[in-house]
């Protein structure tokens, strides 16, 4: 057996074996030769180690015991970034399930073996919210094209019935609008577009879910009249970017349990003022939108509106619609 066929085989067992936290010996190195039909000598293995590291390999020599072990810093994904790929993919509402278990395939094969059966083997894969459009892979490919090409794009956008069928938005229109970027919000991935055709000065967002039949259009896009930046940046910033409504800057007092769900909301750059035992004041950017309000009520008790008072008054008066529903029906 070639000199060649060694050095190839020995690496391939320590970049599919070898970690950090599973080093292999030599005798395990020449064990696994042997059972590939390669009998070779330790004097061998060090040379073997030597030109792997000379060829550029992040090859690392620990001492245990009386014998030197080796593995080399692998480019796969360690068990923490392993997991968090893992889990993202799984939570992630847009990607169906056989495409999850697919991709999830893909990231165990760029993970240490050892690592696999150990560590990743609990991951639960259920997702009861997982969509059922199989084409959003191909519009978001679609839509990846349109922005490397400066091109507008076609689609169609649709919502579910009660039967769970396609209801097409105005009887089947083909919206063709100037893509911005692609946003993941609320394990949801949306479109964020501008329409020219509108000309109103204003983006537009988009489930990438309930988007059909979509294409790169013959159509250059168009100049954006509005920053970009201060755009994507407001989206990001704010977990009710997705839903349009009037921005306003809202005074709140809230107690302690409260306290967790503003910042997994506004994040944890915002000041927060204590004002008593148990009593806190915050300011927050907020868009008058229903997911706002659900959001606040939700929290109930624990908040109350200081300021404007026009959300004050919005606030009495959708408290009193839904009292008013209650007794009616």
């Amino acid at each position: 057996m070639g000199s060649k066929v060694r050095l190839l085989m020995v690496l391939k067992y320590l970049l599919n074996f070898s970690s950090e936290i599973n080093p292999v010996s030599q005798t395990d190195i020449l064990n696994y030769l042997k059972e590939n039909g390669i009998n070779t000598g330790k004097n061998t293995i060090t040379d073997i180690m030597k030109t792997i590291t000379k060829s550029g390999f992040d090859l690392i020599t620990v001492r245990k015991g009386k014998y030197n072990h080796y593995y080399i810093l692998s480019e796969y994904f360690d068990m923490t970034e392993a997991r968090l790929l893992a889990d993202a993919i799984i939570s992630a509402s847009f990607i169906t399930k056989n495409k999850t278990d697919a991709l999830l395939s893909k990231v165990f094969r760029l993970t240490d073996k050892e690592m696999e059966v150990h560590y990743l083997t609990d991951i639960i894969r259920e997702n009861k919210q997982k969509y059922s459009n199989c084409s959003t892979y191909y519009t978001i490919d679609v839509i990846q094209k349109a922005l490397l090409q400066h091109k507008q794009i076609r689609f169609q956008y649709f919502v579910l019935d009660e039967n769970k069928h396609r209801v097409y938005k105005h009887n089947g229109k083909i919206y063709e609008l100037c893509p911005i970027t692609l946003m993941n919000a609320m394990n949801k991935y949306y479109l964020i577009a501008y329409d020219p055709k509108i000309g109103d000065g204003k983006e537009r967002t988009f489930r990438i879910d309930r988007m059909d039949n979509a294409s790169v259009s013959d159509k250059e896009v168009c100049t954006i009249p509005f920053d970009i930046e201060e755009c994507v940046g407001r989206y990001q910033s704010s977990i009710f970017g997705m839903y349009s409504g009037r921005k306003i800057i809202a005074e709140f007092e809230f107690d302690f349990k409260a306290m967790s769900m503003i910042y997994d909301q506004y994040g944890e750059d915002i000041e927060i003022e204590k004002i008593e035992d148990n009593r806190f004041f915050v300011r927050l950017p907020i868009e008058d939108s229903p997911t706002f309000w659900g959001w606040l009520f939700v929290i109930g008790k624990h908040i109350k509106i200081i300021s404007p008072n026009f959300l004050i008054k919005e606030y009495v008066s959708r408290l009193s619609e839904i009292k008013r529903y209650i007794e009616e029906n």
